[in-house]
């Protein structure tokens, strides 16, 4: 029933991350996919608050983005690396599990070694353990997810593809589920950023873009209907064409 549960809080918590497609197969994707239930200027600035949320502790947050994006980088290495990380095959969450205990970056302290010489078997488990550590209240563990997505929504978003859209006799020495993605950033934070905690999330901030976005629009519209008009007209009377029903002009 747990394990349930976190993957559906984890899948809740993936509405601000659109799939990335590696570049040899790179597809133009929708960044707002999953908000598409919200007007564009609110989907927009949900985004915006769980992807640049202004951080406390910058260097905390700067070590786990240093260290998850250094774990990524090696599982899910095509073949650049001189030597293979071991044990690909059993997923993200697993490889990490069985290896950190000999990362020394990682290493630095009892509570980090005890820690990391103890994870759970299953990843659900580690974001259980990881959120309670963390102190982190049930009403507030969604945004707090979201957010750990948000932080690396380029990584993020290849887990989400390799999750949902790989062929998975393609992806199958490189197993990775975002539950698995999230567990490992958590474990990360609980060693490298203990005080992290859920932000209080503000309905009221809007990007500056937004707000003069219709004003914006509607001068744009002005000004190309003036430079326009006079032309399409004297282009007419010179040919003596009769009028087309439509013109589309595309940016």
């Amino acid at each position: 029933m747990k394990t349930f549960m976190f993957k559906e809080m984890v899948a809740k918590a993936a509405d601000v991350v659109a799939p990335v497609w590696p570049l040899k197969t790179f597809i133009a994707v929708n960044p707002l996919q999953g908000l598409e239930h919200l007007p564009f200027e609110q989907a927009v600035i949900e985004a915006d608050r769980h992807r640049n949320c202004e951080i406390g502790d910058i260097a905390g947050f700067e070590s786990v983005n240093r260290e998850l994006i250094k774990w990524c980088s090696a599982y899910f290495d095509e073949g650049q690396a001189l030597i293979n990380m071991p044990g690909r095959e059993f997923g993200f969450y697993h490889v990490f599990r069985d290896l950190a205990q000999y990362d020394r970056r990682l290493n630095r302290s009892k509570v980090a070694k005890t820690l990391l010489a103890s994870l759970p078997e299953c990843p659900e488990n580690a974001i259980s353990e990881s959120l309670n550590q963390l102190g982190i209240p049930k009403k507030e563990q969604v945004p707090f997810i979201r957010q750990a997505l948000g932080a690396l929504p380029g990584w993020a978003g290849y887990v989400k593809w390799k999750e949902n859209w790989q062929n998975p006799s393609e992806g199958s020495k490189q197993k990775a589920t975002l539950v698995e993605f999230v567990a490992v950033r958590l474990i990360l934070t609980r060693i490298l950023w203990p005080d992290a905690s859920a932000k209080e999330l503000s309905d009221s901030a809007t990007p500056f873009q937004l707000i003069d976005m219709p004003y914006n629009e509607t001068l744009f519209r002005e000004m190309l209907l003036k430079r326009l008009l006079p032309q399409a007209k004297t282009i007419v009377s010179r040919t003596n064409l009769p009028r087309v029903d439509a013109q589309l002009g595309f940016l």
